[in-house]
């Protein structure tokens, strides 16, 4: 305690001594270098910009404080003042090398890791910013604190801004920190950007981070899964594909099925290609969509709304798990419409399930099968049609002598 009383008094002691010498650069510059030496935190931006701007203008690349004053310039941002910035436009535009790296070594002492990122979104326009920033990542100079939860919810805009910073480079550097909370708005908070990132990244950090996302969509509630499954374009959903989330449980089964049965009720299909991978995803994890689809084929039934759109999509799945033949001449009447057999794609579904096709028209009486069947032979010269009467054992009407 002691020590650090008297480090304290030092520091103060040291600050004051800066004030009262801000006239003379070689103090400054070794009063600077003492007490960058006892803080353990940044020591910030003791100058005024227009001391900055003075030192700056008598200063040159071969003294050491030269390269202090370009970091406080570069920690002030675009909050310096606006009549010195001219005299700063060459120096934040270089390329140099050795000027990036002595600059970056710097850096920390006045601004914080955290700040200085974020600090480079508003502030685009610089090579020797974003020089800097991918410096100071890439060779891990900053040792002090940084607010993960602020760096990683503008991940995506700090690589977007900072076109030199590679993202996995920049994972790796944030894992040095602990790990943040993981709670639910701020996995919401995060861009997609960083997830797709972190699954190809091997750090801590990353693994926490995918292993928390999982934990969130493990515990969602059916009415959550609902909401998700209502807008497939959500930035949720989109995570859901990104990580590739395949834990359903039943709430998210009984939300897909309200979801469907929606759909079957309206008629209104949205984002087709993505809902199918969605109950493709739910198959492949050997999930039971029996229930779902003997639900979608009674609705159909109680609504007569089946049309040519819906059957496409619904079509294949009708016939893998509705059992449609456990009301033949309900599906026969309602869902296996004649004015499917005018569309090629509602045809090959038929085809392609030719035998349960056939099983629903032999299970229904002469009457309840006629309309279906006529309708098949009125179409019999198109060879899609020939194939199915094949299968149906429907034949040509002969031609009247």
């Amino acid at each position: 305690m002691t020590v650090d009383y008297e480090f304290t008094l030092f520091k103060k002691a040291l600050k004051e001594k800066i004030n009262s010498n801000k006239a003379n650069k070689a103090n400054l510059s070794t009063l600077f270098n003492a007490l960058k030496y006892v803080s353990k935190n940044k020591i910030g931006v003791l100058l005024t910009d227009n001391e900055i701007y003075n030192l700056f203008t008598r200063s040159d690349i071969n003294e050491d404080f030269y390269y202090d004053l370009i970091a406080m310039r570069l920690a002030r941002g675009i909050s310096f003042a606006q009549p010195y910035q001219p005299y700063f436009s060459t120096i934040l535009n270089t390329d140099d090398g050795s000027t990036i790296e002595k600059v970056a070594k710097q850096i920390e002492y006045y601004i914080t890791y955290d700040d200085f990122l974020l600090n480079s979104i508003s502030f685009p326009n610089s090579l020797l910013y974003k020089a800097v920033v991918r410096q100071i990542v890439e060779n891990s100079y900053n040792i002090h604190w940084a607010n993960m939860n602020d760096l990683l919810s503008k991940f995506e805009t700090i690589c977007n801004t900072n076109t030199l910073l590679d993202p996995q480079i920049f994972i790796t550097d944030l894992s040095r920190w602990e790990s943040p909370e993981f709670d639910d708005e701020f996995i919401q908070s995060i861009p997609n950007f960083y997830y797709e990132e972190a699954l190809k990244n091997d750090s801590r950090l990353a693994k926490d981070s995918i292993n928390s996302v999982v934990s969130y969509f493990d515990n969602f509630t059916q009415e959550k899964w609902k909401k998700i499954f209502e807008d497939l374009q959500s930035k949720d959903y989109k995570l859901l594909e990104i990580i590739g989330y395949n834990k359903w449980n039943s709430f998210a089964l009984e939300a897909l099925k309200e979801d469907l049965l929606s759909i079957a009720r309206t008629g209104k299909i949205e984002n087709n290609a993505i809902l199918t991978r969605l109950i493709e995803n739910f198959e492949e994890v050997g999930k039971d969509l029996v229930n779902t689809f003997k639900d979608i084929r009674d609705e159909f039934i109680k609504n007569g709304n089946n049309n040519v759109n819906l059957f496409l999509f619904f079509g294949k799945w009708l016939f893998k798990y509705a059992f449609l033949q456990e009301k033949a001449s309900d599906v026969l009447r309602t869902i296996l419409k004649t004015n499917l057999l005018d569309n090629d794609d509602c045809v090959k579904i038929l085809i392609d399930s030719q035998s349960v096709v056939k099983n629903i028209v032999d299970s229904c009486s002469q009457n309840e099968s006629s309309d279906f069947k006529e309708g098949v032979r009125d179409r019999i010269e198109n060879e899609q049609i020939r194939e199915l009467a094949t299968s149906l054992r429907i034949k040509k009407r002969k031609e009247k002598e």
